[in-house]
Parts: C-alpha cells; sequence; structure tokens
C-alpha cells in the first residue's frame, strides 16, 4: 500500500510537471495604470489595461491623490504611492480587483516625496524620490510592511537626477524614465544601483510618466496623455502602441502571471486521472 502511495504520488508529480510547460503565449498581456492629479480631478484611480487587445476598464478609486507609482510584488500584491513628487508619501497596498487601498504607512523620511515604485526579483521594494531638502532625485529602499525608508542613494544625470518611474528587468537590471523632471535631456536611463550613476538610453523626445516591465520581457512606457510605448531598452526607441483614454496616466506596472485556462485545465485532468488509478489499483488489490 505505502509503495502504491508512492507511485501515485510520483505520477501525480510527474503530470503536473507536464502541465506546467504548457505554453502561455496566448495569454493576453496585462498591465495596470494608475492617475496622478487631485482625487477631486480624477487622479488616484486604477486601471487595467489588456495590451493585446487594446481594451481598457476602470478597476476602481483608492480616494488618494496622486497615485504616483504602483508595482506588484511577487505574490501578486499590488502597491501603490501616493503624494507624487510634491506632498509627503504615501504606502498603499490596493485591490485589484475594486481599486480599495489599505494604508501601510507615512513614509518614515518626510522629505523623500516618492514618484516610482517597482519591486526586484528579490521581493526589495525600490522607490524612485525627488529629496525636498536637497533638490535632488534619489533611489530609495523601502520596508512594505511599515513604510520605514531603509536606505538612500542621491542619484547623478542630468538636470536635477529625479527619476519619475524605475523597472527592474528580470536580470534586475534597473531602468529609470525621467518624465517632465527639471533640465534633464534624455527619456531613459540605466541605474547604476551602487553608484547611482545614470546613464542616457536615447535621446529625449517624449515625457515618459513611469516604465514597466511585461512579463515577456517587454518594456512599456506610460505618458502622462494616457498613451502607452514599447521602448527598445537597448537604444531607448519608443512605439506608440495606442492612447489609453486614461487622463493623467502616471504609474504602470505589470501583472503577475495567473495560470492560463490551458494549464488549469490540465491539472484537473492530471488530478483526474491519477484518482482514477489509484481507485482501481486499490479495488484490484481488495
Amino acid at each position: 500500500m505505502m509503495f502504491l502511495r508512492i507511485r501515485v504520488i510520483g505520477l501525480l508529480a510527474i503530470g503536473l510537471a507536464g502541465v506546467a510547460v504548457i505554453p502561455s503565449a496566448t495569454a493576453d498581456t496585462i498591465l495596470y495604470g494608475s492617475t496622478g492629479d487631485l482625487n477631486a480631478n480624477g487622479g488616484g484611480q486604477i486601471y487595467r489595461i489588456d495590451v493585446t487587445t487594446q481594451a481598457v476598464s476602470l478597476v476602481g478609486n483608492t480616494g488618494f491623490d496622486r497615485l504616483g507609482g504602483i508595482a506588484f510584488d511577487g505574490n501578486g500584491t499590488l502597491y501603490g504611492v501616493s503624494g507624487g513628487s510634491s506632498a509627503q508619501s504615501t504606502l498603499l497596498t490596493i485591490n485589484p480587483v475594486n481599486g480599495m487601498a489599505t494604508v501601510v504607512g507615512l513614509l518614515s523620511d518626510p522629505n523623500a516625496h516618492i514618484d516610482g515604485l517597482r519591486f526586484n526579483s528579490q521581493g526589495v521594494l525600490y522607490g524612485s524620490a525627488y529629496q525636498l531638502n536637497l533638490g535632488v532625485g534619489v533611489l530609495v529602499t523601502i520596508n512594505s510592511s511599515n513604510a520605514n525608508i531603509l536606505s538612500s542613494l542621491t542619484l547623478m544625470g542630468s538636470g536635477n537626477s529625479f527619476a519619475t518611474g524605475i523597472a527592474f528587468n528580470s536580470a534586475n537590471v534597473l531602468y529609470a524614465s525621467r518624465g517632465n523632471s527639471l533640465n534633464h535631456a534624455e527619456d531613459l536611463d540605466l541605474v547604476n544601483q551602487v553608484s547611482g550613476q545614470m546613464t542616457p538610453v536615447g535621446p529625449m523626445e517624449i515625457v515618459i510618466s513611469d516604465v514597466a516591465f511585461s512579463i515577456d520581457g517587454t518594456l512599456y512606457g506610460s505618458a502622462n496623455n494616457g498613451n502607452l510605448y514599447s521602448i527598445d531598452p537597448s537604444t531607448g526607441t519608443k512605439t506608440l502602441l495606442f492612447n489609453t483614454g486614461i487622463a493623467n496616466l502616471s504609474g504602470l506596472a505589470g501583472a503577475v502571471p495567473e495560470p492560463s485556462s490551458a494549464v488549469l485545465l490540465g491539472i484537473t485532468i492530471v488530478v483526474f486521472s491519477v484518482t482514477m488509478r489509484y481507485r482501481t489499483r486499490r479495488s484490484q488489490s481488495s
């Protein structure tokens, strides 16, 4: 009996491993967007953007002003930061189904006005901020459970070095968008996470409010007028995809992958098959 159970468990593991490699290329590319400005003027809203079909839908209103940055952690929890570059930042968790926001806390440094938010692959939360008392851009790490700033690195680039958005690729290389920061000379930068040096990637052409990588590794950029672009991370070349219709589009985040319907169906079939085989052998051994 013990041998039979072990064999059944083995078959289940093999079956699930096979299901896990079912291609998911047919899945739509999903991004989430957030809006800047005062809540009374349409700020603080969350949108779902289907890049594949170009369908855009309002998720909900967080009730907060200037929702400049949003980011998913590895577990699919959506975080946001309100206040933008002009007010003390509040870290939030946001329900991606209805937009309801829960306050994590005020950022521990009232002078660090965060506008960009992103997790790296190790689950560390980073923010790009305008450091009010210094008049420069900084890169900070944040405790996502209490909003305490853990570290701060002064950025060194064109103008005031402020980055309105940040994005990590799968290798944890950090990119930054410059938005409309003072006297900037480029739209996109590579950021050295040790020295803070910003290396331009391409020229200044468009005000890119935020950047985010999707599941398939494509870099996307958003503009305040609602335009969505794909961006070549090696050259900075931007391709206009479509206008989302979102006024004051400020934050952008790639959705965490969900199991496709094919995977779920495959898992169901495997579990059913293994269960029937177990029952058949159990009846034969009785």
